[in-house]
């Protein structure tokens, strides 16, 4: 497509719409990059820290963890899908260590603060949610230091901050939608901003402007976590309608009253009943002769005038 467009342009083929020529072979440009880092950070999320937290607080991962069962003992196959709970409240710690507020460390002994940084629970979830990705917030350096010390934080990348706003995902729910009406799907605050921990290898590879659709879930301290992400997609991604929902719009409903509604189902069944009575060429069939007209004899030829024909055929 690009080089298409090069031709256009080159050529000057229409000069009046080369600012739409150039628009759309810098979507080619966009897209040499980032559709390939999309389904790169598709594999990647949510991301350990994320699936550490579903699988402690009841997400979508709780449960899923088969790593330990007899039948993959062994098995060098990397099946294992989900993270042991042990090692999900391990992951989570760590990212609370480095991460996590005051508020998390004031209360008690070290034994006491383990406890309450994993006593928390899901109070809101919102599935198919869409999110943009406004902001990337990269590891702090103290953080990545204490993960690459002997005695640092386990073997898990340090985290950093993906900041997303939700944003109306294009669809054709408003096709038939009147002038003026909103979506209940898609009436959300767009000063509302999402705030989620990711290990910097995915931050690395995500980009301003990245669509993601997921679950989201909010737990008792207000902390995000990404519970199940469903899709990502590009900065440009957008649908495009074709020319029938281009032409449609919205029309005043009418009161039909049961003897009009009445009228119109008789014309319809006319209408069908006609269609049957006609062949494919537009003439009223005949009913089929009961004797077959290739067994009739000569005389009966004779007299319908196809004895003309079948001496043609003999000869």
């Amino acid at each position: 497509m690009r080089n298409f467009y090069n031709y256009i342009l080159h050529h000057s083929v229409c000069p009046e719409y080369n600012d739409s020529i150039l628009a759309a072979r810098h979507i080619c440009d966009l897209a040499d990059k980032e559709l390939y880092q999309t389904h790169k950070v598709l594999r990647l999320l949510p991301g350990k820290f994320n699936t550490a937290c579903s699988t402690i607080f009841g997400g979508y991962y709780k449960g899923m963890y088969v790593g330990d069962a007899s039948w993959v003992d062994n098995d060098d196959a990397g099946i294992a899908v989900g993270l042991s709970p042990d090692e999900a409240a391990k992951i989570f710690k760590y990212g609370v260590a480095a991460l996590g507020t005051d508020d998390d460390f004031v209360r008690g002994d070290a034994e006491e603060i383990q406890r309450n940084i994993l006593n928390h629970a899901i109070t809101d979830i919102q599935h198919g949610i869409s999110l943009e990705v406004v902001q990337i917030i990269p590891a702090d350096l103290d953080h990545v230091a204490l993960h690459n010390t002997k005695r640092g934080l386990g073997k898990g990348q340090a985290l950093g901050m993906l900041i997303c706003r939700p944003y109306c995902k294009p669809n054709f729910d408003t096709t038939d939608l009147p002038p003026g009406h909103v979506n209940a799907s898609n009436a959300r605050e767009e000063e509302t901003t999402y705030e989620f921990w990711l290990e910097q290898h995915i931050l690395d590879t995500s980009f301003v402007g990245m669509k993601i659709e997921a679950s989201v879930a909010t737990l008792s301290n207000n902390m995000q976590f990404l519970d199940h992400v469903v899709a990502v997609r590009c900065s440009f991604y957008t649908l495009l309608y074709n020319d029938f929902l281009l032409m449609t719009k919205w029309k005043e409903p009418k009161e039909i009253t049961r003897e009009e509604a009445m009228r119109k189902k008789k014309e319809k069944e006319e209408w069908r009943d006609s269609l049957e009575s006609t062949n494919d060429d537009g003439l009223v069939s005949r009913p089929k002769p009961e004797v077959d007209v290739f067994h009739v004899d000569l005389e009966d030829k004779k007299e319908e005038g196809l004895l003309d024909l079948v001496e043609e055929d003999v000869d």
